[in-house]
């Protein structure tokens, strides 16, 4: 099986494996390069939106959806860098901001973004841990699965034993 795209049917058994991999529906998951360039894409477009934009605008939640890119990614690394580097932006995209609007709503709305990237970034590694955690459980044969995905999500699993 290509270890870019996985089934999601709900397997208990073989046989229903076998009837799921009939007619299954496959996605696609992105390469982990095209991850990075669209998180860099992301994040440089919404700095010059932040910068063309009045302070009192609250862009600095959509910053999130950089950080929910890098669930796609491996790396527990990724998901801090980002968040580090979307803090950055948004601290420097509110000095450079044009003046307009509160400038307590600023302050305000940047606070927010910030707590709110940061508790994506906390909930996407836990999600990676997670994941690597039942990846090893499985190795070690303490858990049997039915279908395990290449991110490493399961759909069925029970104990083994």
């Amino acid at each position: 099986m290509n270890p870019r795209r996985w089934n999601l049917a709900v397997c208990a058994s073989k046989e229903s494996l076998l009837r799921a991999s009939t007619s299954r529906l496959v996605f696609y998951r992105p390469s982990p390069g095209w991850i990075w360039v669209t998180a860099a894409a992301l994040t440089v477009t919404l700095f010059v939106s932040d910068l063309l934009t009045p302070l009192g605008v609250n862009l600095g939640v959509l910053y999130v959806l950089v950080i929910l890119l890098t669930l796609w990614l491996p790396s527990a690394r990724a998901s801090w860098g980002w968040a580090a580097v979307c803090t950055v932006f948004l601290t420097v995209g509110y000095f450079l901001s044009p003046p307009g609007g509160i400038q307590e709503d600023g302050v305000s709305y940047r606070a927010l973004a910030v707590v709110l990237i940061w508790a994506a970034a906390v909930l996407a590694n836990a999600k990676k841990r997670t994941a690597k955690a039942f990846r090893l459980a499985v190795q070690q044969g303490t858990v049997r699965r039915a279908d395990l995905r290449p991110e490493g999500t399961h759909r069925f699993c029970q104990r083994a034993g």
